[in-house]
């Protein structure tokens, strides 16, 4: 199985993004849709498939000609979910156990029990759509192809199984499958015919059935910082194989107030060979995790750029080519510069002195470069190296006794330069937050000095402890990058509530999109958490 590692190395090979333009993708495992069908079960939620009740006209193997009429009725537990992407839309299997039921024939007066567990109904063909479930609204259900919008605020949206599309396109396949040794002859001897009732009864509508699956809100209140409100998603499948057991729903969401630059024609197949051996050849999820969640490069770069046009800083993006293997990398140009003026300072009798410099930091070999992205290794996390380099010679004298004594001098060259990496702060990361702090410190900077005298300089260095008064006229500077409230981009399942568990450890990643991973908490989970916080607050 891919590995959190094989993940972030097949996407850092990615020149464009791996979000097909879309600004969010979240992804699910099939795993935790079947857990939220389950629960939806359990709690008896409107919509559910519990029974189906059906009759055939049987013949009489003993008798010919006479036919007499069989009643069925097949209890049904929690189906289990398995996204297929073969179809130009994105569809599912499900396959659901037979808990228990009756095989009566009244003119016979027969009745046998069905045991649960020996049977299960394979549905097929099935259609996911987005629907509109805020409540007291239409669920107007759209296919795959569609996106659903956000046209009023707090709207919520669900990704469905829609039963009624599928049946008018005759997608629909039913099975009735079990072990086939005449146990229950009325069953085994009737399968054909049983799986045609099964399907017309899913077909004939009314049926009131509503298996709903990730639900996207836009609206709630942020916890500070920039956040992200969806304003339009869709959705599309992996599955690495047709017979695959490890299936994964993704949501492809549009921020509101970013332009929209999202594949739309034909994003199931587009997002399929995304993933396929032929290119990235790794799940959207590693294992062991539930969930990931992949912010698109562009969007992670239109915050950094808004973050330098407030402090009035130029700023131009560097391509990235094959060989690189970060995320993006920017020239900044600060308009700052590094003066320093001619100075003397007399210490016990001794005359020290220096002349001054002017360096432009904005000139090519001098400029400051931000890359954001990760180093190598399973520890790596997201970091912004700041690199900022110059160089500059000056003269400087030692006299002896005032002005007319004994005089040593030379000249120095200066290196002084930054190679400081600063983190995404993780500890962030479990309340739904990226936060990038970028400023550039009076400490960050080393000064380095080549002198041709290097004991008359090391005496001048010391006498007049010229680090302090260098130091003094390096630039710096106070910037945050980013800080994102990502919430709304990640409460499916249960809206309003923190699902995802997201921990400092892996932490953020950034092969070229921004990646995270976590675990999916479920209701039961995150009631219980609510419960222990608040008893430790009381």
């Amino acid at each position: 199985m891919s590995t959190l590692d094989d993940v972030v190395k097949a996407m850092s090979k990615e020149m464009n993004n791996s979000t097909l333009g879309w600004d969010v993708v979240v992804n699910y495992t099939a795993k935790e849709m079947n857990e939220l069908l389950a629960a939806a079960y359990k709690k008896g939620q409107p919509g559910q498939l519990v029974e189906i009740t059906t009759q055939l006209k049987v013949s009489n193997p003993i008798e010919p000609g006479e036919r007499y009429t069989v009643d069925y009725v097949f209890k049904l537990g929690p189906p289990l979910i398995q996204f297929k992407d073969s179809a130009m839309v994105p569809a599912c299997q499900l396959e659901i156990p037979v808990t228990g039921g009756l095989v009566k024939v009244p003119q016979k007066k027969i009745e046998q029990t069905i045991g649960a567990g020996r049977y299960r109904l394979v549905i097929s063909g099935i259609a996911l759509a987005s629907v509109n479930c805020t409540e007291g609204a239409s669920r107007d259900p759209k296919l795959g192809c569609e996106p659903f919008v956000f046209n009023s605020a707090d709207t919520t949206g669900a990704v469905t199984l829609d039963l009624d599309t599928s049946a008018s396109k005759d997608w629909l396949k039913v099975e009735l499958k079990g072990p086939n040794d005449d146990q229950y002859p009325f069953i085994d001897e009737e399968l054909g015919p049983l799986e045609k009732n099964i399907l017309t009864f899913l077909e004939t509508p009314p049926h009131s059935i509503h298996w709903d699956l990730a639900r996207v809100n836009n609206s709630f209140p942020s916890n500070g910082g920039t956040q992200f409100v969806p304003k339009r998603f869709r959705f599309a499948v992996y599955s690495p194989t047709a017979s695959s057991p490890y299936t994964i729903l993704s949501l492809f969401i549009h921020i509101d107030g970013r332009v929209h630059g999202g594949v739309e024609d034909r994003l199931q197949q587009n997002w399929t060979a995304k993933w396929s051996k032929d290119n990235y050849d790794v799940p959207p999820i590693p294992h062991p995790y539930t969930a990931s969640v992949i912010f698109n490069n562009e969007v992670i770069n239109e915050l950094v750029e808004s973050s330098l046009y407030s402090k009035g800083l130029k700023f131009e993006e560097v391509e990235k080519t094959p060989g690189d293997t970060w995320g993006l990398k920017w020239k900044i140009l600060t308009g700052k510069k590094f003066e320093i003026v001619e100075s003397t300072e007399t210490r016990d009798n001794i005359l020290y002195s220096i002349e001054g410099a002017s360096v432009d930091l904005d000139k090519e070999a001098k400029a400051l470069f931000m890359t954001l992205g990760q180093d190598g290794g399973s520890d790596a996390q997201v970091n912004l190296l700041l690199e900022w380099e110059f160089s500059f010679k000056m003269e400087w004298g030692i006299t002896v006794g005032g002005r007319a004594g004994a005089e040593t001098w030379g000249i120095v060259e200066v290196t002084d330069k930054v190679n400081k990496k600063k983190y995404v702060d993780n500890d962030d990361l479990p309340e739904y937050k990226l936060r990038l702090d970028a400023s550039l410190k009076d400490d960050d900077w080393e000064a380095h000095y080549k002198a041709r005298n290097p004991i008359g300089w090391e005496t001048f260095h010391d006498g007049v402890r010229w680090d302090q008064k260098f130091a003094q006229a390096q630039p710096s500077f106070n910037l945050e990058l980013f800080n994102i409230d990502f919430f709304l981009m990640t409460n499916l399942l249960l809206p309003n509530q923190k699902v995802i568990k997201f921990k400092t450890e892996p932490g953020a990643r950034m092969p070229r999109d921004l990646y995270l991973v976590g675990h999916v908490v479920h209701e039961d989970r995150v009631n219980a958490g609510r419960a222990a916080s608040a008893a430790l607050a009381s």
